[in-house]
C-alpha cells in the first residue's frame, strides 16, 4: 500500500511539475526597418526580418507593425502550431509595404 502511494505521488508530481511553454516576442532593427522574433522558453524559434508573403525583401516600416504581426503569428502558433500568414492577413493588419 505504501509503495502504491509513493508511485501515485511521483506521478502526480511529474504531471503537476510540467511547465507550460513560455512564449515571448521582441523586435529588432534591420537595415531598412524592423523585424521580430518569437521565442519559446527563451529559445528563438522564429526570426522574421522581412514582411512575410510580400514580394521583395521588405522590412516592417515601424516597430509597431512588426509587433502587431508577431502577435498574430504567436496566436496562430499557440492555437494551430502553424504560424504561416497569408497576404490577406498582412493586408488586414494594415502593414505598410510597396506593392509591385
Amino acid at each position: 500500500m505504501k509503495n502504491q502511494f509513493i508511485v501515485v505521488l511521483i506521478i502526480v508530481c511529474l504531471i503537476g511539475c510540467r511547465k507550460e511553454p513560455q512564449f515571448s516576442t521582441a523586435t529588432f532593427q534591420t537595415r531598412n526597418g524592423w523585424g521580430y522574433t518569437i521565442a519559446i522558453n527563451k529559445k528563438v524559434v522564429i526570426k522574421q526580418s522581412i514582411i512575410p508573403t510580400v514580394v521583395g525583401n521588405q522590412s516592417f516600416v515601424t516597430k509597431k507593425e512588426a509587433l502587431k504581426t508577431a502577435a498574430v503569428v504567436l496566436r496562430k502558433l499557440k492555437r494551430f502550431g502553424n504560424p504561416t500568414l497569408t497576404k490577406n492577413e498582412i493586408d488586414s493588419l494594415q502593414i505598410t509595404y510597396q506593392h509591385e
